[in-house]
């Protein structure tokens, strides 16, 4: 005996258990996401490394706002903004400072590249405390409060960008050190290779002083 799916839902009740189970999914969301984040460990940041301490950072910032990065949410964000906002404008120009930093320093030692590195990471480390600061006292930076308790617009506007900007930096001495242990392996070459020449030409004339006396006897 066939059943189909008007008979099967005469017998059970199919859109009750849907809802029923859409409605449960909802109310242990939340629960589901803190068990989630409580299950990550905690890190330490005193043993790690300079480039693990630099990813370990730029992940805990990205899990910050993950829950929260869905695309209509972004795009209801970007038209909520005023772009007018002097505060708007004060993050502009700070990402243009930093840029242009960025750029005067891609030419030097890869100590000051580092350094300017490490000086973004410790600025996209504080933008969780500097987005709880702004939401306490959006009234006297703002025209609105931008500050959600998410920190999307601290992420969008502060970490971001610096996080781009690290990633294209740190790009940057890897390359510089790339170049730098081909020229030192190309010069340990060289030299090998003279020392070597040095080495013969001395056997050379060692071995031409020795056979004169024997010439002149």
């Amino acid at each position: 005996m066939e059943l189909d799916m008007e008979d099967l839902e005469d017998i059970v009740d199919v859109q009750g258990i849907l809802d029923e189970a859409q409605e449960w999914l909802k109310q242990n969301a939340s629960m589901a996401a803190a068990a989630a984040a409580a299950s990550q460990p905690a890190r330490n940041y005193s043993e790690m490394g300079p480039v693990d301490l630099i990813y370990s950072v730029a992940d805990d910032v990205l899990r910050f706002t993950q829950k929260q990065m869905r695309a209509d949410l972004v795009s209801d964000f970007f038209e909520s903004v005023t772009w007018s906002d002097k505060l708007i404008w004060f993050f502009g120009v700070l990402h243009l400072a930093l840029i242009v930093t960025g750029f005067k320093l891609r030419n030097k030692k890869p100590e000051w590249q580092l350094t300017f590195m490490g000086v973004l990471m410790i600025l996209i480390y504080f933008s969780e405390r500097l987005n709880n600061l702004g939401f306490r006292h959006w009234e006297k930076i703002a025209s609105q409060n931008y500050f959600d308790r998410n920190g999307l617009f601290m992420f969008i506007f502060w970490a971001a960008p610096m996080l781009f900007l690290a990633n294209l930096v740190m790009i940057r001495v890897f390359v510089q050190i790339a170049k730098l242990a081909i020229r030192a392996q190309r010069l340990k070459t060289r030299h090998a290779q003279q020392q070597q020449q040095q080495q013969q030409a001395t056997a050379t004339a060692q071995s031409v002083t020795t056979a004169e006396p024997k010439k002149t006897k």
